[in-house]
């Protein structure tokens, strides 16, 4: 299952035979493309039950989402409900930064 038919920088993919939920976010990312995602992400997470997650940030030019929105998201359900579960960030962090990104 791929979906990529928003406008939104990120898709899902789903490996049905080892049940791992991947995402992807590309480009520049804002706090609606956040928001959305989460939603997104709890209703392929409640529709698949995936075992286990992996978010690819490698691909972000432009992280450019608020501290109010991480604090509102941090607060609300977890969009993947099994905390057991693995899960993995991905992400060319020290490249980011070397290209004058700031933290």
């Amino acid at each position: 299952m791929e979906s990529r038919n928003t406008p939104a920088p990120f898709r899902f993919e789903f490996d049905s035979t080892n049940r791992i939920l991947r995402a992807a976010f590309w480009d520049v990312v804002t706090d609606e493309d956040v928001t959305s995602f989460y939603r997104m992400l709890a209703e392929h997470s409640v529709a698949l039950d995936p075992l286990a997650g992996i978010l690819d940030l490698s691909d972000v030019t432009s992280f450019e989402v608020t501290v109010h929105t991480i604090r509102d998201l941090a607060w609300s359900e977890p969009a993947m409900p099994h905390p057991n579960r693995p899960r993995c960030h991905c992400c060319e962090f020290f490249s980011y930064l070397r290209n004058g990104a700031h933290v």
